[in-house]
């Protein structure tokens, strides 16, 4: 099986200032927890690395409740992971949302802009350590994604039903950049009211259902509309992907028009071909059935992707032709 990831940021940090490291760390976790489950391999060079990302932005607790303190410090004890990083270092537990700006001061105190990648983070978290069958941390994950899509909710999702902001502010339906001082209907990046409404929407995983419901796309969606023509190709997968919410059909119709190559990095024409085509209500019918190809069935080469030049030269190792799936793939031939 081959599986395509998509970054939309590269991982930094600026200044030693812990910027956006839940954004870009739930991608590679959320990557890392797809690309474990189908290769063993992959999760046995690289799950120390991830637990590590995890433990930066989701650790449950820095203190060790099985260690004593030990009189000599020469006889100290290796530290365990945990307890090298911060309690949830992101999380604001009295707003229950997290803040993203790290540690430098800004006149209107901390910030976040894009709460969508906020609950992504938390729910990669909650993935790799329900998958990896971390009871306890699979929970705390949970908690840390329930109060964040409760809050982004609440402070960013604004529209006629929430009461926290002024009409003239809340037509708008959605908050761009929310501070500690105040909330702003404009991003980092730009004014474009499409930005607003899509940086908070990517990236899309099922965790999108929950952040986001149809009586609420409803009315987004309507004010959204009239700016749609004038946003860049790059975030229309976006539009299309939110218009599926509420009106798969014609958001069927939007995708047929969509070029991934044009695409923001973090989706792609299949993706967004995916999403819309399992929304109920579309009125289409899909048969899908499993296929081998034959001429490839009893191949004295084996299963194994070694045993294949385009197979090997593309690096990949275990089985390939065809996968323990039954799929046979194209370096086969």
């Amino acid at each position: 099986m081959i599986i395509q990831i998509h970054f939309i940021h590269t991982s930094f940090v600026f200044c030693g200032t812990l910027l956006d490291s839940h954004f870009h760390y739930g991608y590679y976790i959320y990557a890392a927890t797809i690309i474990s489950k189908f290769n063993q391999t992959f999760q046995d060079e690289y799950s120390t690395h991830i637990y590590t990302l995890i433990h930066d932005i989701a650790n449950l607790s820095p203190v060790s409740l099985n260690l004593m303190s030990p009189s000599n410090h020469n006889d100290e004890p290796k530290k365990q992971l945990h307890e090298l990083f911060p309690c949830a270092r992101h999380k604001s537990w009295y707003d229950g949302h997290s803040w993203a700006s790290g540690l430098f001061e800004q006149a209107n105190g901390k910030s976040q802009e894009s709460s969508s990648e906020a609950v992504n983070a938390y729910y990669a978290a909650f993935l790799w350590q329900r998958q990896h069958g971390n009871k306890k941390e699979m929970n705390f994950s949970r908690l840390l994604l329930a109060t964040e899509i409760r809050s982004a909710k609440t402070y960013w999702h604004t529209g006629p039903a929430n009461t926290l902001y002024p009409a003239v502010f809340a037509d708008n339906y959605m908050v761009g950049n929310m501070g500690g001082l105040d909330a702003t209907c404009t991003t980092w990046f730009g004014n474009k009211i499409s930005y607003v409404h899509l940086i908070n929407f990517m990236p899309l995983t099922d965790i999108t259902n929950e952040l986001f419901s149809e009586e609420f796309v409803t009315g987004e969606y309507q004010f959204l509309e009239p700016y749609i023509s004038e946003t860049e190709e790059a975030w229309q997968g976006y539009i299309a992907a939110l218009n599926g919410i509420i009106d798969p059909g014609a958001a069927w119709e939007q995708a047929q028009k969509l070029e991934s190559y044009k695409l923001d990095a973090g989706i792609s024409k299949s993706q967004v071909l995916h999403w819309i085509a399992t929304r109920p209500g579309l009125g289409k019918t899909w048969t899908v059935t499993k296929s081998t190809n034959e001429s490839q069935v009893g191949s004295p080469h084996g299963t194994l992707c070694s045993s294949y030049a385009k197979c090997s030269t593309l690096g990949l190792i275990g089985e390939c032709c065809p996968t323990s799936q039954g799929t046979y793939l194209g370096c086969c031939n």
